[in-house]
């Protein structure tokens, strides 16, 4: 990054005062922006509110070793519990700095100086408490430690039926909730498909409180859905749910159910583990 003439003569005097800040950029484009101070900070035309608490694990190195930082919020408007629970911040972009400013007139937004040690990286693990929530900065180099390629499975590979390269609107049903039991369990109207016909795949609802948010289905029994986990808000009957079919990996699945067995990505006939190990008696 480049850093200003100001901002080098600054950093070599004698009492410096330098403040991280960071801002969380949502892939809906929701922007906030925090700095670790006891006021409202303006930077760069971007308002950083006050979360007065100094970021912790901070590590940062040379060359392609991840750089990692757990960073500190207050829960607003802007980010809420249930937008984190919903999935809303799941790696979303993020870039930490540190700020530097003259406190001698009192007045922080009026008083910066410019930024060193600028970071980009990605939202990980939240953790949510009383109010406030961190969030573990990860940097683009943590990207290079994921494994690439892919091992021998018995299974597909291809994790929904999307990636057989299936069109899915003879597999997509719009339902209307009828009866709820309690965030995970509802029961729908219209033709009951066999059992088991949803697991593993989605319920995205398009009305009521969770509008706008998707669940993986646990299993399917006639009308009744059973989700993976619980909806961030309660399930009301006459809510509309989108429900699409689910794909356990199986070549039988992928014959069957949706007719792509040529696209199967698994090696359901090779014989495994206990054929390597075993010895003759």
């Amino acid at each position: 990054m480049t850093v200003s003439a100001s901002m080098l003569a600054y950093l070599p005097s004698n009492i410096t005062f330098l403040i991280p800040v960071w801002t969380m950029l949502a892939s809906d484009g929701t922007r906030a922006s925090y700095a670790a101070h006891t006021r409202n900070i303006t930077f760069n035309s971007i308002n950083y509110s006050a979360a007065p608490v100094e970021p912790t694990q901070f590590s940062q190195t040379l060359g392609l070793e991840a750089n990692h930082v757990e960073l500190f919020g207050v829960l607003d408007t802007t980010v809420t519990e249930p937008d984190i629970q919903g999935g809303k911040w799941k790696n979303a972009k993020m870039v930490v700095e540190y700020i530097a400013y003259d406190p001698a007139t009192g007045a922080a937004s009026a008083t910066v100086i410019g930024s060193v040690s600028r970071m980009k990286g990605q939202a990980g693990k939240f953790t949510l408490n009383n109010g406030t929530f961190r969030v573990e900065f990860r940097s683009l180099s943590d990207l290079l430690s994921q494994e690439i390629g892919e091992l021998t499975s018995p299974v597909d590979r291809n994790r929904r039926p999307e990636d057989l390269g299936v069109s899915m609107t003879a597999f997509t049903h719009a339902r209307s909730v009828t009866a709820v039991t309690n965030r995970m369990v509802f029961t729908v109207g219209g033709t009951a498909q066999a059992t088991d016909y949803f697991k593993y795949g989605r319920a995205e609802f398009t009305s009521g409180a969770n509008s706008g948010l998707k669940m993986e289905i646990k299993s399917s029994v006639g009308n009744v859905i059973t989700l993976q986990l619980p909806m961030r808000s309660t399930i009301a009957i006459g809510n509309t749910v989108t429900l699409i079919a689910g794909y356990d990996g199986s070549r039988e699945q992928a014959r069957d159910k949706f007719g792509a067995m040529e696209n199967f990505n698994g090696e359901c006939d090779l014989p495994g583990l206990r054929a390597i190990i075993k010895y003759p008696e």
